[in-house]
């Protein structure tokens, strides 16, 4: 209980320690008095997601991305998704980073060692954790910050990393699969 009264305190604290942060809480709540400053991103955000409607207006139509969407190739590339495929595209990207959950936990679960186990774990949660984060903020759920949505946003460096990350969770998940077949042909080559 005490832990728990000294991390609200300590987060209470972290909220009002700077103008900015509040800013950001305040906008977060209600966008639309502050749609021309701080909350310009959310209301567009807002805008595009919406008026994609449930099939979408196309691909490569959609207009939220010339200059209404700020970062529309980034941190608010799921609101594009969203206005050009309409809800059929953004709950298939769902869909995609829940499949990526479930074979990540399952990876990890069917590990043998614990670091493959955490290491898996890690992987999955970190990916996981940034689109869901990033779809989030585009839905105005969680306040606006900068994470880019995996795979599918802009950026070299996260693109290359997120691989790499990847290419870790298929080996992992590569030795459970060889550890399993070797596991088997022992158990068929004992005598009875």
């Amino acid at each position: 209980f005490a832990i728990a009264i000294v991390a609200i305190i300590a987060l209470v604290v972290y909220l009002f320690a700077h103008s900015y942060q509040m800013m950001r809480i305040i906008t977060w709540w209600d966008p639309w008095p502050y749609s021309q400053s701080s909350g310009y991103q959310t209301v567009q955000s807002y805008i595009a997601v919406g008026s994609g409607g449930v099939f979408g207006q196309g691909m490569g139509t959609g207009i939220s991305k010339f200059n209404y969407l700020p970062e529309a190739h980034t941190d608010f590339a799921f609101a594009v998704i969203a206005q050009e495929w309409g809800l059929i595209g953004a709950v298939t990207v769902l869909f995609l980073f829940c499949s990526l959950l479930s074979v990540g936990v399952k990876t990890a679960v069917r590990c043998r060692d614990r670091f493959g186990t955490f290491l898996a774990l890690g992987i999955t949660f970190s990916l996981c954790g940034q689109g869901l984060i990033n779809m989030a903020m585009v839905t105005g759920i969680v306040p606006v910050v900068g994470v880019p949505l995996p795979f599918i946003s802009y950026g070299g460096s996260s693109l290359i990393l997120n691989i790499i990350s990847v290419t870790f969770l298929l080996r992992i998940s590569y030795d459970n699969f060889c550890e399993a077949e070797a596991g088997l042909a022992d158990v068929e080559q004992e005598p009875f």
